[in-house]
């Protein structure tokens, strides 16, 4: 009988390798605008002679389109984050412009522009994770919750001990010894206990000594986290003074923003509306604060002077272009007694304090600071101006009642709330 053959069974089929991508030349020569800028890059050079090279430049070119856009996105965050809109049509070419000349003229720049932007995406979400890390790692190894997980866990290995040394001191009877050598009795089920005591006793040592190990390391182990949190926030910060302070876009941008500022703070000085002036009150210490007021504009450095000009914004006097200024103090107290002289002579308590605040509204004072004074000082003004007023009245509305709508500013200012006997 003949023996039956098998044929050989095909070999699956394999997935064909995955196969990188050449690069050509003619498919970059396709590309929009990668004629110039190679042009620009190697001006003689032969796109055909080194192909590898033409890569080098082309993996350039794209670099740089993205870089651009990028570059753009950020500006633009960053002044919409300061409430200063976004880059105008002359900054937005000035980015391409920018980064153009970054990859035909120094390519290594262009890298570390790309690490910069890479670092202001990705770095602020890295450091609220780093610190919510950090926060529930400092947590976890605070000295005194380690040291009380320390003495639980001693307890109950002293509480452990303890049963075990009166298992084994445990006398058993004839009875015991019997009922023992077939499954039963009081001797067995002590040694069932000392078994179980016993396992216990090793885990709660190993975790006694893991737990001193953890409280040795602890300062270590919370200081390597804050390290990390502190190197991201550095590289950070690195990128952010690079990106946004030390290229020619930025440099633009902030010559705009420098002479923006300039015209409307010396423009507020002309007006006499109090809720403009707290406006550029409240500008000018943010401004100040962000290094705003100082820099070159076309190559002059200019500057605002910000004692002289918080001087004449509040006290008032004359400009350097000879122009009045009314200082702020005055139109604030003309403006405080006015809220009480146009008051009928019969008005309530409750529309002088409403009166109040609707001028303390109108006048951009309405969260309780005026001018550059913070609360407290705001508050000490203000009083001391009703006290002025309610002293003039005496001889200025005698007789009509003003003195004492004064009054009830003071004592509503001083102690709100009502009087009673």
């Amino acid at each position: 009988m003949d023996t039956p053959t098998h044929s050989p069974q095909p070999e699956a089929e394999r997935p064909p390798a995955a196969i990188e991508k050449l690069f050509s030349v003619q498919e970059a020569l396709d590309t929009r605008g990668f004629h110039a800028f190679y042009d620009k890059a190697r001006p003689d050079g032969n796109v055909f002679d080194d192909p590898r090279d033409t890569q080098k430049v082309f993996e350039i070119f794209e670099a740089k389109s993205k870089a651009s856009r990028r570059l753009e996105v950020s500006m633009n965050a960053m002044l919409n984050g300061k409430g200063k809109g976004k880059l105008s049509a002359e900054e937005q070419k000035a980015c391409k412009t920018h980064v153009e000349k970054l990859a035909t003229e120094d390519p290594d720049a262009l890298l570390e522009l790309q690490n910069d932007l890479n670092a202001l995406e990705s770095h602020p979400a890295e450091i609220a994770r780093k610190e919510a890390e950090f926060l529930a790692l400092r947590e976890e190894h605070k000295p005194e919750k380690l040291s009380a997980t320390k003495v639980e866990l001693e307890a109950r290995k002293k509480e452990l001990e303890q049963i075990n040394t009166e298992i084994l001191a445990t006398k058993y009877g004839l009875m015991d010894k019997a009922l023992a050598l077939i499954g039963g009795g009081k001797k067995e089920e002590n040694e069932e206990k000392q078994k179980a005591t016993q396992a216990e006793l090793v885990k709660i040592t190993a975790d006694i000594q893991a737990l001193e190990k953890r409280i040795t390391e602890a300062p270590q182990v919370v200081a390597k986290v804050q390290a990390e949190l502190a190197k991201i926030k550095g590289e950070l910060t690195l990128a952010q003074e690079r990106v946004f302070a030390e290229h020619d876009v930025a440099k633009m941008v902030r010559e705009r923003l420098l002479k923006d500022n300039l015209v409307a703070l010396t423009g507020a000085l002309n007006s006499t509306d109090l809720a403009k002036r707290q406006m550029a009150t409240k500008k000018f210490r943010e401004e100040a604060e962000a290094g705003y007021l100082s820099g070159e504009i076309e190559g002059k450095e200019m500057s605002l002077d910000e004692d002289a000009y918080e001087k004449l914004m509040w006290e008032g006097g004359t400009t350097a272009e000879g122009k009045q200024v009314v200082g702020m103090k005055k139109l604030f107290e003309e403006g405080i007694k006015k809220v009480v002289e146009h008051l009928p002579e019969d008005a309530g308590q409750s529309r002088v304090l409403r009166a109040y605040r609707t001028f303390m509204r109108m006048s951009g004072a309405e969260s309780g600071t005026v001018g550059f004074m913070d609360e407290a000082e705001s508050k000490e003004f203000i009083l001391d101006t009703l006290e002025q007023a309610e002293e003039e009245a005496k001889t200025k509305h005698s007789g009509t009642g003003r003195r004492i709508y004064y009054q009830s500013l003071i004592r509503h200012l001083k102690h709100p709330g009502p009087i009673t006997v």
